[in-house]
This record gives C-alpha cells, structure tokens and sequence, in this order.
C-alpha cells in the first residue's frame, strides 16, 4: 500500500482521515507526495463520484519505484506514447477528470437509403487504426481502459483471482472521471453483468432499464453506445449474422453479413488462435445502437485476444512469453499497441520484479524487412536493460532473476 505525505502528514490510502485530508488538498490545490522514493513525487487529487483518489502527474509514472502502484514504464515502449497528451488528455488542474478524442462515431444521422441500396459498413480497416494519433480507434479505447483498469499488470498474487465479475468491475472503474465530447464515457458504456441464474431477473432488469436510456428515439440522430464484451459465439441469424457474449446469453447482438465478413478477413489469425487455445478469451469492443426493436446491433467492432489470465496478447509467441512468465511466478507489464500500426515494433512486457526494470521483445519471424532497425533504434532510446527473442526458430532467452 503506498503513503503519501499530505503537509507534514504521512497516511496510506487506507487510512480513515484519507478523504479528508484528500478533500482538504484537493480545495487548495495542493500536491500531496507519493513516498515510494525520496524526496517525494507529486500527486494530484481526483474527485470522481463524491470519493477523493490520488493519481501520478502526466508523464511521470516511470519515476516511480517499480513496486509502486503509480510506476509505469516510459510511454514511448507502447503505443501509449502516440496518443498521451493528444487523443488522451488529463486535467489534472480540474476535478482530476480525462478527456478522451475518439476516432470513430457515437452516433449516425438518419438519412433515407435509395432503393435497392446496400448500407455500407463504417469498419475502416484492419483493427480500427487510423494514421492520425491524435483519436483514439476502438482497440486503443479498449487498450487505454484495460491499462487504466490495471488488467495489463500480472503478480502472482492475482493467480485465480480474475473472474469476469473483477474484469467488468475494474473496466467501469477505469471508466469514471473519463469524458468525451463533454459527456461521461461510464454514461454511454455497456458490459454484460457476470450472469448468475438465480439473479437472472434482475439482472435482465438491469440491462433493459440501462438498453432503454441508450434507445434510438423516431426522427433523431441515432445515438450509438460502446459494448465491451467476451464473444461466446459469432452465429447465423436470419438475416446476416449475431454475436453472443458471454454472461448475456439471452441478447445476442446482431451483425450485417458485410461487417461480419470483414470481420473474418480483418482478424483472421485472432479468431485462428481463439478456435486453436481454449484458455484463450476473445474480447470484443465496438459501437452498437438499438432501434425501435429493442434489439442491439453492431455498428463498427474490434477485437482482442487475451491470456487465461486476461492479458492482452498479438499472437501465439506473445502467448508463449506470457505463460512462461506467470509459470515462473514473475511480476511483469504487457505492453499495449493503441494505434501504433502492426508493422511497428513494440515490447511485449516489462519486468517489474527485478532490481532495475527489463524489457523483453518478441520478435515474430514474420516482422517486416526493416524491423531490425526500427527495433534497434527503439532500443537505442531504451532507459532499461532489452532482452529479444527472435522467435525465428531460436529458444527463449534467459531473463535476469526475480529479486528475492
């Protein structure tokens, strides 16, 4: 648990004069300290939902100890360093809030479709990335709320402990304090409840009180909302196709038959390793509406693979480099793209349990021609001791110890 020192005052977040002292920084517009190294690193205060939380100043998170819960590696690793400052901004001089640019529309004008006229699709390429870093596309909104919701940090301690119910819980978290287009992001976001039978009413209840507040209204614009969920099945429907979630078994959603097809071109190889590795997760993110229905449908969507431990994960020797780790008991960070495009070298995790942090690349053995030198130099501008396995056949390297 980390302390902070508020004046002269030196309290953990679990105190019981934390909010207060909390409330008292945040009405002056104080700088309370993380002490996770001397002499102190400044914090600000968030107030999101009447509750006071104290977060790392921009750019500073790899300032920290690496034992601390504030420390994160240098943003230029991933695909963070893209958009920080431009598609994701903090204002820490406000209520601590975020705003977030989105690349993709959270609503569809109603324009009358010529006869005989086939709707086109909005999905704009593979996995939703634009050149412009400066909005977010759906997989690095997926991205930005699995960091914020810590779902990017493996301990040992978390072995058996991520439940879908701790995903869901931790990814709304995430979710508050952020805005975008003045509007909260928690307010226009759906993720299926963990589904328990005995609860089945109620939750039903839930979601169709939460499904009416976001329901398209005759003659308006017709609003979109953000669905985050794990796909149990993408099946045939009557017309076109449907996906079904997990834990929402009884509303799939529906999928035109052009979007579901570049959906299968697009993410081949994920949903290939999804078929392949049952302990595989397939996490999807994408826009969706509901019209006089009652029934959602998918406008644009994105997916990601994720680990038996919820990390988030490219191919199959990101997979190997996962399980070896959390087979070894390491503490690590897996780095994530954003919207750096995929001929883009990026780390795949940080070790965090060691005296000095280590980065590891995986080199796949399909990585374009100049991927040695885009490689080189990113390791070049590297703080931290590099380790690369070049996949093409050689073994995994040894990683520095564990610190005891």
């Amino acid at each position: 648990m980390a302390t902070y020192r508020f004046d002269e005052r030196e309290i953990g977040e679990d105190h019981p004069d934390f909010q207060a002292m909390a409330a008292a920084a945040h009405s002056l517009h104080m700088r309370p300290l993380c002490l996770c190294k001397a002499p102190g690193l400044e914090m600000y205060v968030a107030l999101i939902r009447g509750r006071y939380f104290l977060k790392r100043m921009p750019e500073t998170g790899s300032q920290h100890a690496l034992t601390c819960s504030s420390y994160e590696p240098p943003a230029g690793l991933s695909g963070l360093g893209e958009v920080l400052g431009s598609a994701i901004r903090s204002n820490y001089d406000d209520a601590g809030t975020t705003t977030l640019r989105l690349g993709f529309s959270l609503s569809r004008r109603q324009v009358a479709a010529p006869k005989n006229d086939v709707p086109r699709s909005t999905n704009s390429g593979v996995h939703q990335v634009r050149s412009d870093g400066a909005r977010l596309s759906l997989r690095a909104l997926l991205h930005y709320l699995w960091r914020e919701a810590n779902l990017h940090r493996w301990v040992p301690a978390m072995a058996g402990k991520r439940s879908w119910y701790v995903i869901r819980k931790n990814l709304l978290k995430a979710a508050e304090g952020n805005f975008v287009g003045g509007r909260r992001l928690a307010d226009m976001l759906y993720i299926p409840e963990s589904f328990v039978l005995e609860e089945k009413e109620a939750i039903t209840a839930r979601r169709l009180a939460q499904f009416k507040r976001l329901q398209h209204v005759r003659g308006t614009d017709r609003p979109l909302f953000i669905v985050i969920g794990e796909i149990k099945e993408i099946g045939e429907a009557r017309y076109g196709k449907k996906i079904v979630f997990r834990h929402l078994p009884d509303c799939p959603m529906m999928l035109r038959s052009d979007i579901a097809e570049r959906l299968e071109r697009k993410f081949m190889q994920e949903r290939e390793l999804w078929n392949m590795f049952g302990d595989l997760h397939l996490v999807a993110c994408g826009t969706a509406s509901i019209g006089q229905s009652g029934i959602p449908a998918i406008e644009e969507l994105t997916l990601m693979l994720a680990s038996a431990q919820w990390l988030p994960l490219e191919n199959s020797y990101e997979k190997t480099v996962l399980e070896r780790l959390v087979a070894h008991s390491r503490r690590f960070e897996k780095c994530l793209r954003f919207n750096l495009a995929a001929d883009k070298p990026l780390a795949t995790v940080v070790l965090s349990d060691t005296p000095e942090p280590v980065v590891v690349f995986a080199v796949p053995p399909e990585s374009p021609d100049d991927a040695d030198k885009a490689l080189a130099d990113l390791r070049s501008e590297c703080q931290y001791q590099v380790v690369v396995w070049n996949c093409a056949g050689s073994e995994f390297p040894d990683l520095p110890p564990a610190k005891s």
